[in-house]
């Protein structure tokens, strides 16, 4: 069955919010047509026990009209989410090839949705497109759909929702000149993720504005893949292959994942999320934020640091000392293993986090969180304390730089004075 839109997300990002939007959508573009509501905006989540999960996506992705994509910082570090934007970006290529009336395109079938704002490394396949209408609310540029949403600004928002669905119509004409269906559809496994090509990304800021600064709060989630904790833990359901971001401590009984709870809280506090990879390079990256006065959350699962990689590279980041990061180290004390070895991996934090464990009641290591609510609360302690100290240096740097200091000179007896 062909659809109106296919509506491109990451699952991470699906909230009350999100639901409202799909719903609020749907319903706006059925005003417009006589679409029945199922065939408006295909949805993956639609998918029902038994059908073919990978072939009703490519059906979907082949025969849709328009892709509409919810950009997040989520939703581009998502290889899936890449894949699903490259297969219609080739479906669109295909139509400009076989298709007359593609040759000089059309208004673009692939309509981009600020729902949180990326602040660095937006992929280019997604940055070249237009993300912002003149006359969309001025706020939607700045911070985001969700944003609209969560503090209820429903003037604004109803009026980006009546702008977005009108460019819907623009490119979805129900004529010929709609976009052609594509014949066939690659297996997910051999298509390359759009968002993922590989670049060397340059480190050094153009402009003024790409400079961090205290409202920029970047998370590193150091949690191992479910493939590789096993050596080291019988109990792993919490894990993910993809590790890190979808890393769920308190499971069971809450089955949230940590990158989920800490965009949120990001997103609470009105700060730019972003997320720091966890690899060789990390120690480079750190340095790089605390130049750019940016503020760093470490999230560890306290039993990935029994691995002896991700130990090492917490033990070269706890030798540099930045002043801009705090670490946070979880504990599900409702998991029997946890409570089996709990003395054993007190002494593994001790040894790994030599420096910051020493910094007793400091705000930048906390070394026992049992809870989301915990997490919650301990990561705006953080936003608050980090940010206040960072403009409190940076005032201080300016006060010095301000005035002129003359180096005192010591005077010193000579021989001929006594």
């Amino acid at each position: 069955m062909p659809y109106k839109c296919f509506f491109s997300y990451a699952r991470d990002n699906a909230d009350e919010y999100l639901e409202t939007f799909f719903n609020d959508l749907r319903e706006e573009i059925h005003q417009y047509t006589s679409l029945p509501p199922p065939e408006i905006l295909f949805r993956d989540t639609r998918l029902e026990t038994g059908d073919n999960w990978d072939e009703r996506l490519k059906a979907g992705l082949a025969t849709s009209d328009a892709l509409i994509c919810l950009v997040s910082p989520t939703y581009v570090g998502r290889e899936f989410c890449g894949k699903e934007f490259q297969i219609f970006t080739e479906r669109v290529e295909a139509a400009k090839v076989r298709h007359a009336r593609f040759a000089d395109p059309p208004p673009s079938v692939i309509l981009p949705i600020l729902w949180i704002p990326v602040k660095s490394d937006m992929p280019q396949s997604l940055d070249r497109l237009q993300h912002y209408n003149d006359d969309y609310p001025s706020e939607y540029k700045t911070e985001g759909l969700r944003y609209l949403l969560r503090l209820g600004k429903q003037e604004e928002y109803r009026d980006f929702l009546h702008r977005f669905v009108e460019r819907v119509q623009q490119v979805t004409p129900p004529t010929a000149a709609a976009l052609p269906p594509l014949d066939f559809v690659r297996e997910f496994a051999d298509v390359t993720s759009a968002f993922h090509v590989r670049h060397t990304p340059s480190t050094a800021p153009t402009t003024e504005q790409d400079i961090g600064g205290p409202n920029s709060v970047k998370f590193v989630f150091v949690a191992a893949k479910s493939q590789e904790i096993q050596p080291v833990k019988q109990q792993v359901q919490c894990y993910d292959s993809d590790g890190g971001w979808f890393w769920r401590p308190f499971d069971p009984p809450e089955q949230l994942t940590v990158g989920r709870v800490a965009q949120q809280v990001a997103s609470d506090e009105n700060l730019r999320y972003n997320e720091i990879p966890l690899d060789s390079d990390i120690v480079t990256q750190l340095q790089l934020a605390d130049e750019r006065k940016e503020i760093i959350v470490i999230v560890v699962d306290v039993w990935s640091i029994r691995l002896q990689t991700y130990q090492e590279v917490m033990r070269h980041y706890d030798a540099a000392g930045y002043v801009n990061c705090a670490v946070l180290i979880i504990w599900n004390e409702q998991d029997d293993e946890t409570q089996q070895n709990l003395q054993a991996l007190k002494d593994l934090v001790m040894i790994t986090f030599k420096f910051r464990a020493s910094l007793r009641h400091s705000v930048y290591f906390k070394g026992l969180i049992r809870s989301f609510e915990e997490l919650r609360r301990e990561i705006r302690n953080i936003v608050t304390e980090m940010k206040l100290s960072i403009i409190t240096l940076g005032q201080a740097q300016k006060r010095i730089a301000g005035q002129s200091v003359s180096t005192p000179v010591l005077s010193v007896p000579t021989r001929n004075s006594q």
